[in-house]
């Protein structure tokens, strides 16, 4: 951690004129807009939005592991659930017009 610290510090220094993403990776998913996600999924790949909508259109289960390895589950209307095999998508299309806007900058 200290080597990226380091890293990120100098890279500050060094090329200010530079846009930087910071991703907070351990709510990443969790965090994504599913509203901006399926927008961005109509625009462009239509062929998903009806998959995302069925998966992520209204409340999802998130289980959580609870003290003596007993489970829960929380109701969740953002973000994306990790496990699930569309949520890398959901994280991507969510994301997507952030890192195009720091490319096109």
């Amino acid at each position: 951690m200290d080597e990226l610290i380091a890293l990120m510090d100098n890279a500050f220094r060094t090329r200010p004129d530079h846009d930087r993403i910071f991703i907070d990776d351990s709510n990443a998913f969790n965090l994504v807009s599913r509203k901006k996600a399926f927008e961005t999924i109509l625009r462009e790949s239509p062929q998903l939005a009806r998959i995302f909508h069925a998966l992520y259109s209204g409340s999802t289960n998130v289980w959580l592991r609870c003290e003596q390895d007993e489970w829960t589950t929380l109701s969740s209307q953002q973000g994306v659930v990790q496990g699930c095999v569309f949520g890398p998508f959901g994280f991507g299309f969510g994301t997507l017009d952030v890192y195009r806007s720091v490319i096109d900058h």
